[in-house]
C-alpha cells in the first residue's frame, strides 16, 4: 500500500512540475517575442534614422556645389555636366534602392518608404532626368539596378511631366494674394 502511495505522490509532483515547467516556458516565450518586437523597432528607427543621414549629406552635396542644381534644367550639356549630373541622379537611385531593400527586408516601415519614394517623383520633373533614365534604361541590364526598383522608378518617370517645376521651388514661392 506503501509503494501505492507513493506512486501516486510521486505521479502528482510530476505533474505539477510539468505545470510549472510550461508556465515557466510560456512567461519566457512571452518575454522573448516582446524582445524581439523591440528589437525590430528598434532596427527600423536605426534605418530610418541612418536614411535620413544619407539623405541630408546628399542635399549637402548639392547646396555646397550649386552646378550641381544649375544643370538639372539646363541643355546641350558638356561633358562634364553630363557625366556631374549622370553620377548625382545614380547615386540617388542608388540611396532609394538601398532605402527599398531596407523596406522589402523588414527594416523599413511603410511610411518611411513612401516618404523616401516621394522623393523620386521630385526628380522625375526635371528634364534631364527623363534623359537620364531613357538612356539608362537601353544600358545593358540598366546598370545593375533592380528589376523592381527599375519598373517603379519606370512608372514614376512615365506618370510625370519633364520641365514641371520641382517641389523646392514651389516651397520657395511668395504666396498667392486672394
Amino acid at each position: 500500500m506503501k509503494l501505492e502511495r507513493l506512486s501516486a505522490w510521486s505521479e502528482i509532483i510530476s505533474s505539477v512540475a510539468i505545470l510549472i515547467t510550461l508556465v515557466y516556458l510560456a512567461i519566457q516565450t512571452s518575454q522573448n517575442a516582446d524582445q524581439i518586437r523591440q528589437n525590430a523597432e528598434a532596427t527600423k528607427a536605426s534605418t530610418r534614422q541612418q536614411m535620413l543621414s544619407t539623405d541630408m549629406a546628399f542635399l549637402r552635396d548639392i547646396l555646397e556645389n550649386p552646378d550641381i542644381t544649375s544643370v538639372q534644367y539646363k541643355e546641350n550639356l558638356t561633358n562634364a555636366e553630363k557625366t556631374m549630373l549622370a553620377s548625382q541622379y545614380t547615386m540617388f537611385l542608388r540611396q532609394r534602392e538601398n532605402n527599398w531593400i531596407q523596406y522589402k527586408n523588414g527594416a523599413l516601415d511603410e511610411e518611411s518608404w513612401l516618404s523616401m519614394q516621394s522623393t523620386i517623383k521630385v526628380l522625375a520633373h526635371q528634364p534631364n532626368f527623363h534623359i537620364y533614365w531613357n538612356n539608362l534604361m537601353k544600358t545593358n541590364n540598366a546598370m545593375g539596378f533592380a528589376p523592381e526598383l527599375i519598373k517603379l522608378v519606370a512608372d514614376i518617370v512615365d506618370n510625370s511631366t519633364p520641365g514641371e517645376r520641382a517641389i523646392f521651388i514651389e516651397l520657395m514661392e511668395p504666396p498667392i494674394d486672394s
